[in-house]
């Protein structure tokens, strides 16, 4: 027990806030279950659901029905296999109160939405428990599993399929819960989530794993919950120790941006509650999915696999050009920017970041946004882009360009030959990094990114610098 005290217990007598809207799940013998909405500063003790939406057509609160779910209540029947099971479940830990997404949030309501993703963070991280659907593929099937097996004379075999160590989607397609983009942060926030596989159920809190099969320190090798727990709830004391959490922010980037969205524009919503946790911990402001303290370090993504960008053939615009949440597809950073190490970071910062903003589509700083840009003081190169390889300027000596550069989403045909300038950000180790970009408006010195450039061994870039705007 005290080995959970500091990170799964509460430190006070209170019970947490209420979100917005919980479920009242009522008495056992009950055969429906309200819609509440909490008056603000009520406390009380809840639970929250996980679960994969899937494309099946499940029962919603919208502007219409939100009213008749609070008055008039909701049938069990009427209610997804799912949710009925999750309120069983509820209601024998004598809890009173469930929070479902679909149905504690008003769907066709943006500013309600808006105003929700914000929350995220709260709702997770002061449920009580989080019940993960994590063999689910929508809210239709069972929370529960039937294990299988066979019986040979006196010996009794099963077939068992255990939580997967990595996302990919050969080790998910038992879990759909771990694929989704949504999901994530719903793993991560919450002190304790239950997870019901589809043959054993795993116990996940910010103490400890534990599984039936007893093989637990092997599921998913993702950000801990207790390290993200610690990073968004101390204050760094040393450069290493905040080196440390922006590291694991990009592990974030990196693991998220790695799943499914069934919506791209949701690519900042879904991560809102992780995000706005490191935000309230760090006071740093945020810049489309990177962090104002460490935006040259943030910069250095690339694509992991070629995707596409959504400004382009009539995609809805999402982020500016220098986000990773600007593509289509998982993105990576050098391995030292994400993993773990001792020692610290071997970084050389090229740049000056005079001003870098993001406006919000809404209430929410970590949810949608409607532009951005930065403004560095750097090292630039005219160049051009012929096949998969970069060349600066013959007046600029840079003999060991990587052979082919990572593009974010452009297209170049071998054949052709395009003007492209090289925007020196950092070194990290012993790589030279710097963003490619285009221009978009060359009288105003703006450009837009179009990939990173890794250079190798000694280059000589120009003395001056210039202010260039990044959109």
């Amino acid at each position: 027990m005290k080995k959970h005290q500091n990170t799964c217990g509460r430190h006070d007598e209170l019970a947490p806030l209420l979100p917005s809207r919980v479920i009242d799940v009522g008495k056992a013998t009950s055969n429906k279950v309200f819609l509440y909405e909490s008056p603000a500063g009520q406390r009380g003790t809840y639970m929250c659901l996980s679960y994969c939406w899937g494309r099946s057509n499940f029962i919603k609160s919208t502007g219409a029905t939100v009213q008749r779910h609070m008055t008039r209540g909701i049938a069990l029947r009427d209610l997804p296999r799912v949710f009925q099971d999750a309120i069983g479940i509820v209601r024998a830990f004598q809890v009173r109160y469930l929070w479902i997404d679909s149905l504690c949030i008003i769907q066709d309501c943006k500013e309600d939405c808006d105003k929700e993703s914000a929350r995220m963070a709260e709702v997770y991280s002061n449920s009580f428990l989080t019940i993960a659907a994590t063999r689910a593929a929508n809210p239709d099937e069972s929370l529960f599993s039937t294990r299988g097996g066979c019986t040979t004379a006196s010996v009794r075999v099963q077939h068992f399929r255990h939580f997967p160590n990595t996302q990919s989607a050969k080790n998910t397609q038992n879990f759909p819960l771990l694929s989704r983009g949504w999901t994530y942060q719903e793993r991560i926030l919450p002190p304790r989530v239950l997870h019901f596989g589809p043959d054993e159920v795993l116990w996940d809190c910010r103490g400890d794993r534990q599984c039936e099969c007893g093989e637990a320190s092997h599921y998913l090798d993702e950000v801990e919950k207790a390290n993200f727990f610690r990073c968004t709830t101390t204050s760094p004391s040393t450069d290493l120790e905040a080196q440390r959490r922006q590291k694991v922010w990009r592990l974030v980037v990196v693991q998220y941006t790695a799943l499914d969205l069934t919506h791209p524009s949701d690519i900042f919503p879904a991560l809102s509650g992780l995000a706005e946790a490191m935000r309230a911990s760090t006071g740093e402001d945020y810049l489309a999915g990177l962090w104002s303290g460490s935006l040259s370090a943030d910069l250095l993504w690339y694509q992991n696999k070629r995707g596409s960008y959504p400004g382009a053939a009539g995609r809805d615009w999402r982020a500016p050009s220098w986000s990773w949440a600007s593509i289509d597809g998982s993105v990576m950073y050098h391995h030292s920017l994400y993993t773990k190490q001792s020692g610290s970071l071997d970084f050389i910062q090229h740049c000056q970041v005079i001003n870098a903003e993001c406006i919000p589509a809404g209430e929410s700083q970590t949810g949608r946004i409607t532009s951005g840009h930065i403004k560095l003081r750097c090292q630039v190169v005219k160049a051009v882009v012929k096949g998969r390889r970069v060349m600066p300027e013959s007046c600029y000596t840079m003999p060991h360009l990587f052979p082919h550069f990572d593009r974010d989403f452009k297209s170049f045909h071998n054949d052709d030959v395009y003007d492209v300038y090289l925007c020196r950000i950092a070194k990290v180790s012993h790589i030279d990094y710097s963003i490619l970009l285009e221009v978009d408006n060359l009288e105003d010195q703006m450009f837009r990114r179009i990939g990173l450039v890794e250079h190798y061994g000694e280059q000589t870039w120009p003395q001056e610098t210039r202010v260039i705007t990044i959109v």
